[in-house]
């Protein structure tokens, strides 16, 4: 009986630490749906982060809850790039105010990434946001109130396809060829029309 017990406790013990863990990846990108061409750019972004040596996790549709987002950007300390194709909370017009990014359950308000704490994963991550207006404010300060060292976001309504696009080629650039953030946005944007519809923060 005792050693039932201890077997018991002991699978138990197991079982929470692995509720509990806390994920170690040096890359990550969410999907929240599969629209356009969300997943399938996700997963390319995602394989050239692997060619550049990073480990990466990703987070598509259903996976990509409040929680599961909010984990990664408050307890991983490895993370250094972060991606997310998806919508933000913003009117249906070019560069409304942009208050929040919509992931599979659950809205992540501006208000709520401020006051974030902790925010060690996304503390000195480079970011793509591919969201309409997400580089508009509140969302813009708040991303940059938690010290990303870059912030790429939708400055207008950016339209499907071309833009998800333009975040795989975008992270090749960056990631692969070693060009700079604003020369590797320059780039993808000429290669999928999408040039001025992003805003760009960082070197």
């Amino acid at each position: 009986m005792f050693f039932k017990s201890l077997i018991g406790f002991t699978l138990l013990l197991l079982l929470c630490s692995v509720a509990g863990a806390v994920p170690t990846a040096s890359s990550m990108a969410s999907a929240p749906q599969n629209q356009g061409n969300a997943v399938a750019d996700t997963n390319t972004i995602i394989s050239h982060w692997q060619a550049a040596g990073y480990t990466r996790a990703s987070l598509i549709t259903s996976a990509a809850t409040k929680a599961a987002v909010l984990d990664y950007w408050q307890n991983d300390n490895s993370l250094l790039r972060y991606n997310n194709i998806g919508h933000a909370d913003t009117p249906n017009t070019n560069g409304a105010p942009a208050y929040g990014l919509n992931f599979y359950n659950q809205e992540v308000t501006a208000t709520e990434i401020t006051n974030l704490n902790p925010y060690d994963g996304i503390k000195y991550s480079h970011v793509f946001i591919n969201s309409c207006n997400s580089f508009e404010n509140p969302l813009h300060d708040a991303i940059l109130s938690k010290s990303v060292f870059n912030y790429v976001g939708g400055v207008v309504l950016l339209p499907m396809y071309n833009s998800e696009d333009t975040a795989a080629d975008f992270w090749h650039n960056y990631s692969n060829l070693g060009q700079s953030f604003p020369t590797a946005l320059a780039n993808a944007e000429a290669g999928h029309g999408t040039t001025g519809m992003y805003g760009v923060y960082g070197s």
